[in-house]
C-alpha cells in the first residue's frame, strides 16, 4: 500500500470513529443529571453542581434548568436567560417566557407572545395572544381565540380554527379504564379509591399495555409520568412519578409537581390543598432518583 492510500484509509477511519462517537452520544441514556442544577436557598435561587455545591449564587427570584445551553431566570418579576458561567445573555425584560426549544424561546411582552433566538433577537414577533414552544419544527399559536400551527420561520401552515387542535398521537398513551370503589362498611359506605389505567406503549415494533391504579395519570415526559393519589377524607392529592411499566419511581409525597425535563422536575413539598385549606409549601427541583435540590430558611 502506498502512502496516499494509507492517508486516505486513516482519514476514513478517523471519520468513521468520529461518526461512531457522535452516534453513541445521541443514543446514550438521557437520565444523566445536567452539570448545573437549579438550587433554592431560602427564597432565592441559583445553581449548584451535582454535589449541591453552589456555582452560581442564589440571587434570583426563580431559576429554571439549563436547556440548549441557556437557563431561564426570573429577577424582579421579569424573565431573561443566563449562560453556565452566570453571564446574562438575554436581559430580564419579559413578562413571561419559556425555556429554549429547537433554538427558539417563547417570550411575552406587552400582552403578546413571539419567539427569540439565543442572542435575544426576534425571529417571530410578539403578535400572538398565546403560543406554545416549538416541537418537531412546529408551534401552536393563538390569535383572538383561533388556533393554528406555525413553522420556525413564523409561516402559518394550518388555517386558523376556532377549536382545539392537537399533535400526532404519542408513542405512549394513558387510557382510563374504570373507577374503583372501596366498601368501608355500613357506617361509612362505599368510597372512591382510584382508577385503573392502561399504559399503552407503541414503539413501532409492538404494542404493549400495563395496568396500574392511581387517581390520575398524566402524560409521559422524559420517560416518566405524574401519578396522583387522592384522599377522599379531605380532598387532598399527593403526586409522584411512575415509569412506562406502571411502577412507582418516586413516591406520591409532593403536593404539586411538574413534568420531568432534562432529568429534573419542579415540585412543591409540604403544601396543603384540601376542601378547607389551600396553603403553599416549599418549591424546588428533584432528579429521577428523588434527590432534592434545595435548603429552607433556618
Amino acid at each position: 500500500m502506498d502512502s496516499t492510500n494509507l492517508i486516505i484509509t486513516n482519514t476514513s477511519l478517523f471519520k468513521a470513529d468520529a461518526a461512531i462517537q457522535v452516534a453513541n452520544k445521541l443514543l446514550a441514556p438521557k437520565d444523566e443529571l445536567p452539570d448545573l442544577i437549579p438550587y433554592r436557598k431560602g427564597d432565592k435561587w441559583g445553581f449548584c453542581d451535582r454535589n449541591k455545591k453552589i456555582v452560581i449564587e442564589c440571587v434570583y427570584d426563580w431559576a429554571y434548568p439549563f436547556i440548549e445551553g441557556l437557563a431561564m431566570v426570573k429577577y424582579k418579576r421579569k424573565y431573561g436567560f443566563i449562560d453556565m458561567t452566570g453571564n446574562e445573555i438575554i436581559p430580564c425584560i419579559y413578562n413571561d417566557a419559556s425555556s429554549f426549544s429547537e433554538g427558539l424561546a417563547r417570550v411575552r411582552l406587552n400582552g403578546k407572545e413571539g419567539f427569540i433566538n439565543k442572542v435575544g433577537g426576534y425571529v417571530i414577533p410578539c403578535i400572538y395572544s398565546n403560543a406554545n414552544s416549538f416541537s418537531d419544527g412546529f408551534a401552536r399559536v393563538e390569535i383572538d381565540g383561533h388556533l393554528a400551527f406555525i413553522n420556525n420561520e413564523g409561516t402559518q401552515i394550518t388555517p386558523l380554527e376556532h377549536k382545539k387542535i392537537n399533535k400526532l398521537p404519542k408513542k405512549v398513551e394513558v387510557i382510563k379504564l374504570e373507577e374503583i370503589y372501596m366498601d368501608l362498611g355500613p357506617e361509612i359506605g362505599t368510597v372512591y379509591e382510584g382508577c385503573r389505567w392502561n399504559i399503552l406503549i407503541n414503539d413501532g415494533m409492538e404494542k404493549r399495555s400495563k395496568i396500574c391504579v392511581y387517581d390520575k395519570i398524566y402524560g409521559f415526559f422524559d420517560g416518566l409520568a405524574i401519578a396522583r393519589s387522592y384522599c377522599f377524607w379531605n380532598g387532598s392529592s399527593e403526586y409522584g412519578f411512575i415509569d412506562q411499566e406502571g411502577k412507582s419511581v418516586i413516591e406520591c409525597i409532593y403536593s404539586k409537581v411538574e413534568q420531568f425535563n432534562g432529568g429534573l422536575a419542579l415540585v412543591e413539598k409540604g403544601g396543603t390543598h384540601t376542601f378547607e385549606e389551600d396553603a403553599g409549601g416549599e418549591w424546588g427541583y428533584i432528579d429521577k432518583k428523588g434527590n432534592e435540590y434545595w435548603e429552607n430558611k433556618k
